[in-house]
């Protein structure tokens, strides 16, 4: 074994990763490899294209649910993802996985951004508490005028 009979490792956590080409030990770091694996589930969280997984939408349902007392006035069907709107979730109440997920990407800063978004996407993006928009959400979401749109008329995206 790596360490023997001895109680102190006089080796560096590099070097004990490190491939044994390069005079290492090519020992698995797991809370790398499983931070790996939560960045793959992320990327395909955020795929909204037509090969987007199932359970992403269920995720989408999980995340929308659980929101925090202060942001209750949020419909809930107008809750469609957490990257596109506004609102927040309460990471408390969340299953682990999705919560390791959604700290995974504050860890990283993942937000909307493109340098140049193609009208088709721009038309599917979710209207209601829209990340981009410039107007003031309280008055903008909540006026009879936004209520005739999203009760009435089914307004849902852009």
């Amino acid at each position: 074994f790596l360490w023997g009979d001895k109680n102190k490792i006089n080796v560096n956590k590099e070097t004990v990763y490190a491939p044994i080409e390069d005079s290492g030990r090519n020992l698995l770091d797991i809370p790398v490899r499983n931070e790996v694996i939560t960045i793959t589930w992320l990327r395909s969280y955020l795929n909204m294209g037509p090969k987007r997984p199932a359970w992403a939408y269920a995720a989408d349902a999980i995340i929308a649910y659980h929101t925090p007392s202060s942001k209750e006035n949020v419909d809930i069907t107008q809750r469609t993802n957490i990257f596109l709107q506004t609102w927040k979730t309460s990471m408390a109440r969340l299953l682990a996985d999705l919560k390791t997920m959604l700290k995974t990407a504050q860890k990283y800063n993942v937000c909307l951004d493109g340098l140049v978004l193609s009208q088709e996407i721009c038309h599917e993006m979710p209207i209601w508490y829209h990340t981009k928009s410039k107007a003031n959400q309280r008055l903008y979401n909540g006026g009879e005028q936004t209520k005739c749109l999203k009760m009435l008329h089914k307004i849902r995206t852009v």
